[in-house]
């Protein structure tokens, strides 16, 4: 019973007003260790953790894959989520090891958000593609994760030619 409570609780309620703990959510995306510790501790507390919930939920799209991409894209940026895997199974031969992020705070509440934005979709008549799916949750987390190293190179190498680009036409 007080499973449930507690379910509608998170369903029906958001953070309450003027809660001094959704102020002191890190920036967005996390891109270290200090923020990702910082996030977990926040997420400790209920009406924080609800809040996130709500403020990823709200970035969701009509496709479930590319809302759990688009709402892990808002909470880990690419260069630090080349430090996770979702089981934290290492390959042999890696040079950096991998952390599990499966079970972390952060994935709880990715879970949560994709969970509520998959309902409000629901109410509004959408079809099943957008009806939440362990398994499609999990493997779409799994891939967001393998592919931030290229995802990092890309935004580098972006980066670089809009150096050069600027350095160009200022020498003009």
């Amino acid at each position: 019973m007080k499973k449930m409570l507690m379910r509608i609780f998170i369903l029906t309620c958001g953070p309450q007003e003027g809660s001094s703990e959704i102020d002191t959510i890190p920036v967005l995306p996390l891109k270290s260790d200090a923020d990702f510790d910082k996030f977990c501790a926040l997420c400790t507390k209920e009406d924080a953790k609800l809040g996130m919930v709500k403020y990823l939920s709200e970035h969701g799209l009509n496709d479930l894959r590319e809302t759990i991409f688009f709402m892990l894209k808002k909470l880990i940026s690419n260069e630090y989520a080349i430090n996770f895997n979702l089981t934290g199974v290492n390959r042999k031969g890696v040079h950096t090891a991998k952390k599990k992020f499966d079970d972390t705070l952060p994935c709880i509440v990715l879970k949560a958000a994709v969970k509520q934005h998959s309902r409000t979709l629901a109410m509004r008549g959408a079809d099943a593609r957008h009806k939440y799916n362990s398994s499609e949750f999990r493997s779409a987390v799994s891939d967001w994760l393998k592919d931030a190293k290229k995802r990092a190179d890309n935004d580098r190498q972006r980066e670089l030619r809009r150096q050069r680009q600027g350095e160009e036409s200022g020498e003009d």
